[in-house]
């Protein structure tokens, strides 16, 4: 069984983000050489910490991959 957590899903959105924290709760490995820059409301662009490739997601009893996600 998985390890329930909050998420929030915008369909339209480019990436989905992650917690670095809860990344490593999950054993989720996360490539720090390569960084996205994210603009948030304010205008004011951001660097993520890296990126996390085939992450699987159970929402509703329905399986997503973020190799699908693409």
């Amino acid at each position: 069984m998985g390890v329930p957590i909050l998420v929030f899903i915008y369909s339209r959105a480019d990436i989905s983000f992650l917690n670095p924290e809860i990344a490593a709760q999950l054993n989720i490995p996360i490539n720090r050489n390569i960084k996205e820059t994210v603009v948030v409301a304010t205008s004011k662009p951001f660097k993520t910490k890296g990126i996390s490739n085939g992450v699987d997601v159970n929402y509703f009893s329905k399986d997503i991959s973020s190799k699908e996600m693409g």
